[in-house]
């Protein structure tokens, strides 16, 4: 079924608008009624698929038995178009303009060539496209409004009452990792799974993802215990049972380029954990557990636009017609990022989730970007990237009853602009999307701040263009930390590291003092 305004159907594209909610429901209520339907439904599917599942189970079709949703974002300006209220505007205007007009070409032409008159009337409704086109409306809705929330999983998450199969990849160069949280908005009541791993925006799709798919749609569509199952039981309310009170969410470590996991665990909530690791920064480099020191200086860099963008490389597939480039080799320069690192770890250190770069910031401009960036250091001296947060400095306020030590919740509204006063230390807390990462001992964690990336990858900012030198400070009246999610220190035993460079959508270089 297509989109309205997509292809050869009528109307025009108004993305994620209620009607496309409207329309879901009215398709399952007509698949059910066919002669070879039981009347039993699910929905599959990632990125637009899966996004579009979260607002159709809302709507409550009265056949729809399970969804599983991959690839989706649950805050639609938190998560992709505004990360830190900073306009993510190569990957805004690529998957705008990507997926109206270019992803209706090949119908479009096909059904005109062929003189299909509904097709060619539908043309006419697609004129208003460019007026409701998301790029657009992005640019023409820079806080947090209503525009976005009417376009929220989070927000109508609480009205879904069938089975969920959530898959979320860490490093997702399309949607990021955010999502996750659209979870904790569900009603109690509602069974959910998730299953997430280190990759890319396909990982739905992998070896080690499909048959928890399988599994799960086998429980709640069609009502059988699959063959060999570990909850098989005498009966299928007892196995049953046994399912929903497994562990909810799978964890795949350490994917390889091939999609195969290092080793799984389940875990029983998200968030994993509400456990605290803070690791302190100080003026000489260096991130310790060790209480600031009064007397430390202010680290400074140069805030330059574009100059001080970090990529991480999309490893993942472009479009045949894109060319690969390796941002990740070509290191900013040294004085347009200020570098923090910890001592090797001593045990085996396992993260999983949200994490909060808390900083104490000055510039000489009244307003900066933070992009802010955890990579891992092994021991032959590679890096690692992990994962990354951002934040424009004037969108700092924080929603008090949405904050945690773990996530800090900005409220992003023009009425908390708040700009800085030149000079002048000032908290601003960065949220780092959710990451799962083992950092085994004699490895180190690095946190790097700099300026946002601006490199055409399909994530790529609008960044602030007045030059700056930024400081981070360090003393004990302005003490900077990291507030990482511990899981576990050398409670358990992990698989030997694979080689820097072979996990997904996580690639290596050369580690810079």
């Amino acid at each position: 079924m297509n989109v309205r305004g997509t292809g050869c159907s009528g109307g025009s594209f108004d993305y994620f608008e209620r009607a496309e909610w409207l329309d879901g429901r009215d398709a399952i209520e007509f698949l059910a009624t066919q002669p070879w339907s039981n009347g039993d439904l699910a929905m599959v599917g990632k990125s637009y698929p899966g996004i579009t599942q979260l607002y159709v189970a809302a709507e409550k079709p009265s056949h729809l038995r399970a969804i599983v949703p991959g690839a989706y974002f649950g805050d639609l300006y938190r998560d992709i178009p505004y990360p830190g209220g900073i306009l993510n505007s190569v990957f805004a205007a690529g998957w705008s303009f990507g997926s109206q007009p270019v992803n209706s070409f090949d119908q479009w032409s096909e059904g005109v060539q062929s003189v299909d008159q509904t097709c060619i009337r539908s043309q006419v409704d697609h004129a208003a496209n460019p007026v409701t086109n998301p790029f657009v409306r992005a640019a023409e809705h820079q806080w947090d409004d209503e525009l976005y929330r009417e376009r929220s999983g989070n927000y109508v998450a609480d009205q879904i009452d069938v089975p969920v199969l959530a898959e979320i990849a860490w490093q997702d160069e399309e949607v990021g990792s955010r999502g996750l949280d659209w979870l904790t908005h569900l009603q109690p009541s509602v069974p959910w799974r998730a299953v997430v791993m280190n990759g890319d925006h396909g990982e739905y799709y992998g070896d080690y993802v499909k048959p928890e798919i399988f599994r799960f749609l086998s429980y709640y569509l069609k009502k059988s215990v699959p063959a060999g199952d570990a909850c098989s039981a005498p009966t299928f309310d007892e196995a049953l049972a046994c399912y929903k009170n497994e562990p909810k969410l799978l964890v795949n470590f350490e994917n390889s380029t091939n999609r195969v996991p290092s080793w799984q665990q389940r875990f029983t909530s998200w968030p994993v954990t509400e456990n605290v690791l803070r690791m302190h920064l100080h003026d000489d480099g260096t991130l310790d557990t060790t209480t600031h020191r009064s007397g430390e200086t202010p680290t400074p860099y140069v805030y330059q636009f574009p100059a001080g963008s970090n990529s991480y490389g999309n490893t993942s597939e472009l479009p045949g017609d894109l060319p690969f480039v390796d941002y990740w080799q070509q290191q900013p320069p040294r004085q347009t990022v200020a570098k923090f690192t910890t001592p090797p770890f001593a045990k085996d250190t396992l993260f999983v989730g949200t994490a909060s770069a808390d900083l104490w910031i000055s510039s000489t401009a009244p307003d900066t970007d933070l992009e802010v960036m955890i990579t891992e250091i092994r021991p032959d001296g590679s890096e690692q990237y992990v994962q990354k947060g951002w934040l424009r400095a004037s969108h700092r306020i924080l929603d008090d009853t949405l904050t945690t030590p773990l996530r800090p919740y900005q409220t992003h509204q023009l009425g908390d602009f708040a700009p800085l006063l030149p000079g002048q230390p000032t908290k601003a807390r960065v949220e780092i999307f959710p990451f799962g990462q083992v950092f085994r001992a004699g490895t180190r964690l690095r946190l790097t701040i700099e300026a946002p990336t601006t490199l055409p990858e399909l994530w790529g900012f609008a960044a602030n263009p007045v030059p700056a030198v930024n400081q981070i400070y360090t003393d004990t009246a302005h003490p900077s930390s990291l507030a990482l999610p511990l899981v576990a220190q050398s409670s358990q035993t992990f698989p030997p590291e694979r080689a820097c460079g072979t996990l997904r959508n996580q690639p290596c270089r050369p580690s810079l003092p």
